[in-house]
């Protein structure tokens, strides 16, 4: 078990926090959260939340309350990819300093089939499971990458002598897959 001094930290996304940042409506729930949330404070791991782009594009009030959107749907908005692009820049900035601490990053987590926070799948209706980021975590690996920072779903620790963070999907069906790919 590891103690306070650890500090070992996880970027996890907004809504696993708050539910009410969750689109679709069926889904804000603390069930797949509670299964995560208390395995992470036993073992003493600091939980950072990700901004939810697509809770603050148009407005809080406008976000809480959106309809589920695919990437379709967000991919085509200029406005929105710039937003995501401006909102995963504090996150860069924040991974690069704590990268450069005595903290642990042991992962950034995504949630799969979201259109700004998938890891790597996406659902596109008539397509099916594409193997695709969200559009702010695309955001987060290329700012990372010009830091010298990778984000890596192979679970490889070095990529030519940088840094690599582990870059894991939640599966909000089966939240204990990524609980077992967490690096502890």
């Amino acid at each position: 078990m590891m103690n306070f001094q650890s500090k070992t930290v996880i970027f996890v996304p907004g809504c696993m926090l708050c539910p009410f940042f969750q689109a679709v409506q069926n889904e804000k729930t603390l069930s797949w959260p509670s299964r995560i949330i208390p395995f992470l404070v036993e073992h003493r791991i600091g939980m950072i939340p990700l901004p939810c782009p697509e809770i603050s594009y148009g407005g809080l009030a406008a976000g809480a309350t959106r309809k589920s959107h695919n990437i379709r749907y967000y991919g085509k908005r200029p406005d929105f990819i710039e937003h995501c692009r401006l909102t995963a820049q504090p996150v860069v900035e924040q991974i690069t300093e704590l990268s450069q601490t005595s903290f642990r990053i042991i992962a950034v987590s995504g949630v799969e089939d979201s259109p700004t926070c998938a890891a790597s799948r996406m659902f596109v209706h008539g397509k099916g499971n594409l193997k695709q980021q969200g559009i702010m975590i695309a955001a987060i690996s290329a700012g990372l990458e010009q830091q010298g920072i990778v984000l890596t779903s192979s679970g490889a620790n070095s990529n030519k002598g940088r840094l690599c963070i582990p870059l894991i999907g939640i599966d909000r069906r089966k939240p204990e897959k990524f609980l077992s790919g967490l690096a502890l």
